[in-house]
């Protein structure tokens, strides 16, 4: 018995222990998950609160936010003051392009009615080799020469002074009524 008694208090004692440990360590718990509550108010009060550095640099953050806005705002109406200021010169650009168009073509007509007039199937080819040599003869000594200088009175000559001859184009002051 006596051995039994022993033993059964020291299991008494470690159980006795035991609880004394599991209070201890659920009094610990208790405290450490204040202190953690505590510590996450503290670290979020902090955060919150700026110091007057950051303050003033917030402000002057801000104010340079305005600023850009304003001088993108100027910018913006800079270069629409600008695109409106171009529109006439888009405009006679597109009339000298048109204009510009309209001699080519005419330019290309003109060649090609010089061509035509000039090809050897406008040439009367009934005419004998021996005219032909004695009228280039002629031309040679100037009497039947015509300069270009000196307006002929010939309509198809391509020196004529008509000006809507089919030959010579209209003038540009003719076609655009501009000088």
């Amino acid at each position: 018995m006596f051995r039994k008694d022993g033993v059964e208090k020291r299991l008494r004692r470690i159980v006795k222990g035991e609880l004394a440990n599991l209070k201890l360590l659920e009094k610990q718990e208790l405290e450490l998950e204040k202190a953690v509550e505590d510590n996450d108010r503290l670290l979020t009060s902090r955060l919150e609160k700026q110091s007057p550095a950051e303050i003033k640099i917030e402000k002057e953050m801000a104010k340079l936010r305005e600023r850009l806005d304003k001088l993108q705002a100027d910018r913006q109406q800079f270069r629409e003051s600008r695109e409106r200021s171009l529109e006439p010169f888009r405009q006679r650009d597109e009339d000298l392009r048109e204009k510009l168009k309209l001699v080519r073509l005419q330019l290309e007509t003109v060649r090609n009615m010089r061509e035509r007039s000039f090809s050897t199937s406008s040439i009367n080819l009934a005419t004998s080799p021996l005219q032909i040599s004695v009228h280039q003869l002629d031309l040679n000594d100037g009497a039947t020469f015509s300069s270009p200088a000196t307006p002929t009175n010939d309509l198809y000559s391509p020196h004529s002074s008509d000006p809507f001859s089919p030959t010579s184009p209209p003038s540009y002051s003719d076609t655009f009524g501009e000088n």
